[in-house]
């Protein structure tokens, strides 16, 4: 469950490192965090392996099935293929051992044969499978939880109330409102 928020202007790695710093002066068991869910920004992931090492750092799967998607719309292939090559991605991510995932692998390099897809996952996601693969990750303390939709969903709310009352002094007003009195400091 989040034990912080925070909102940047950006996201820079120089922001990104200082919000880390702020969080762990202000939580003092942030050493305990046994599981951070972030988008594949290989830079974040950095800052968090090296400001809160003893932490495991996961792979939202919305976030990687959005860029699987996006990838596979771009391929000169029909619909259909496109479907079957999306399904079989799915498949390889929610393996549930060893086994599975290698003969999902092996229909999915098939799938793909004859596209740039296959390198792509190669290149790009077979490198780091301990960050996404549902067998990797069953002992680990993740709550159920594989995705980060809850916390961007109350960013989309916290986005929303901050352009309805568009000026800056109301920020602390809005998030006082979206967030439980007990989550205060």
């Amino acid at each position: 469950q989040p034990v912080g928020l925070g909102l940047l202007g950006n996201e820079s790695q120089e922001n990104i490192r200082q919000l880390l710093l702020n969080f762990q002066s202000t939580y003092a068991d942030y050493q305990n965090i046994k599981t951070l869910m972030v988008d594949k920004d290989l830079n974040e992931i950095a800052l968090i392996k090296d400001l809160l090492p003893v932490s495991t750092v996961l792979l939202c799967y919305f976030h990687i099935i959005k860029r699987l998607k996006e990838h596979i719309s771009k391929l000169p292939i029909d619909i259909e293929q496109k479907r079957e090559i999306l399904n079989l991605s799915r498949q390889l991510i929610y393996s549930e051992d060893q086994d599975k995932f290698d003969i999902n692998t092996i229909k999915l390099k098939q799938a793909a044969a004859h596209t740039t897809y296959w390198t792509y996952i190669n290149q790009r996601w077979m490198n780091c499978i301990d960050l996404w693969a549902l067998y990797k990750l069953k002992l680990l303390v993740t709550l159920l939880n594989n995705t980060n939709n809850r916390i961007e969903s109350f960013y989309r709310v916290v986005k929303r109330e901050f352009r309805r009352r568009s000026k800056i002094s109301h920020l602390s007003e809005a998030l006082t409102m979206l967030i439980p009195s007990k989550y205060h400091l």
